[in-house]
C-alpha cells in the first residue's frame, strides 16, 4: 500500500487488533504532523484520528504510538514537552479517547493483563531501557541480560540524560496476551567498540529477550540477528516475528529454532494478523505496507 502525495508519507506503529482492523501512525515527512489512520487487510486506509487530545500543560501533544488495549482494542500514546506520555482507549466508533496510563518518558508502551499494567520503552536511543509499569508506577527492575559481551541490567540504560552506564540497547517491547509474556529485542553483543550513536540497528548483534510474567530472569530466545528492526508475537504466543533490513525471520518460541520467511525482503515494522497466518509489514523506508502468509 503506497499513497501518492507529493511529499514522502511514513508509515509507522501498525497494530493488527483482534476485530481483523489495522491501525498505524502515518506522517507526512520527517516535520510532518503523525495521524492515526485505520484499514482493513484489502481495503483503503481512513484517517481516524488528526487532533491528539489536549492534555499538556504547556504546548501540542504528539501522537508517539499506537498499541492494543488489554482488551484487544486499539489505544494510541500521546506525548508532552515535559517529558510526560499518556496512554489513551480509542474508539474507533465515536473516535473517543479514554486515559489509561500516565507515565514517564515512556517511547513506547505495549499493555498487559491489566489496562495499568505492562511494559515501556523509556528513554532514547542510544540510551534506552525496558521497565514494567504496576498500577500505572514505574517498578525499576534489576533484570540482567546474560549476553555474549557480558552481563548488563535493563536499568542502566536509562537515566533521564544523554549519558548511561549500560553496555546494552534494547527495542520496542510486546506483551503476549495468551502467553503471558513480554519479548523484546536486546543487544547481545556489540559490533564496534561501546555504543554506536544514533538509532541505526547495525551496531549491535541482537537476540530476542523474553521475560515471562513474575520471571526473575530474561530468557534469550533463537539465534544471534544483525539490522534487527522489529518484532511481532502470534496471537497464540508460538512464534515471533523479526524483521531485519534484509530479511524476516520467524521463530520458535519454545525451541528457539529460526527460519526465514521465503523471497521477503527487510521490514521496519510488524504485526500479526489475529489468527496468525499473515503477517503486516512495513518497508525498511516506511513507505509502503504488504501482507505475506507465513501459516
Amino acid at each position: 500500500m503506497g499513497f501518492d502525495d507529493s511529499s514522502p508519507v511514513y508509515l509507522e506503529d501498525v497494530e493488527w487488533t483482534d476485530d481483523g482492523l489495522i491501525y498505524f501512525i502515518r506522517e507526512q515527512g520527517f516535520d510532518g504532523h503523525p495521524e492515526l489512520w485505520r484499514k482493513r487487510a484489502d481495503g483503503a486506509a481512513t484517517k481516524m484520528l488528526a487532533e491528539v487530545p489536549r492534555v499538556c500543560d504547556v504546548g501540542r501533544g504528539y501522537l508517539e504510538f499506537v498499541t492494543t488495549s488489554s482488551a484487544g482494542q486499539p489505544a494510541v500514546g500521546v506525548s508532552c514537552s515535559d517529558g510526560r506520555t499518556t496512554v489513551y482507549a480509542f474508539d474507533a466508533t465515536t473516535k473517543r479517547v479514554t486515559p489509561l496510563v500516565a507515565l514517564e518518558d515512556a517511547r513506547r508502551v505495549t499493555i498487559g493483563p491489566r489496562p495499568d499494567d505492562g511494559y515501556m520503552l523509556q528513554g532514547a536511543h542510544p540510551c534506552t531501557r525496558v521497565m514494567p509499569f504496576r498500577a500505572g508506577a514505574l517498578v525499576e527492575s534489576d533484570l540482567s541480560v546474560q549476553a555474549a559481551a557480558g552481563s548488563w541490567r535493563l536499568r542502566d540504560g536509562y537515566n533521564g540524560t544523554p549519558d548511561c552506564a549500560s553496555a546494552g540497547d534494547v527495542g520496542v517491547p510486546v506483551w503476549s496476551r495468551r502467553g503471558g509474556f513480554v519479548a523484546f529485542l536486546v543487544s547481545s553483543t556489540p559490533l564496534t567498540a561501546g555504543r554506536k550513536p544514533g538509532m541505526s540497528s547495525d551496531g549491535y548483534v541482537w537476540n530476542v529477550a523474553v521475560i515471562r510474567d513474575q520471571s526473575s530472569t530474561v530468557d534469550l530466545v533463537g539465534p544471534a540477528i544483525t539490522d534487527a528492526n522489529a518484532l511481532a508475537v502470534s496471537p497464540d504466543a508460538t512464534q515471533m516475528a523479526v524483521g531485519t533490513e534484509e530479511s524476516i525471520l520467524l521463530i520458535d518460541v519454545r525451541t528457539g529454532v529460526s527460519r526465514p520467511v521465503p523471497g521477503e525482503a527487510g521490514a521496519y515494522d510488524l504485526a500479526f494478523s489475529p489468527d496468525g497466518r499473515q503477517l503486516l509489514c512495513t518497508g525498511t523506508d516506511k513507505k509502503s505496507m504488504r501482507t505475506i502468509a507465513v501459516a
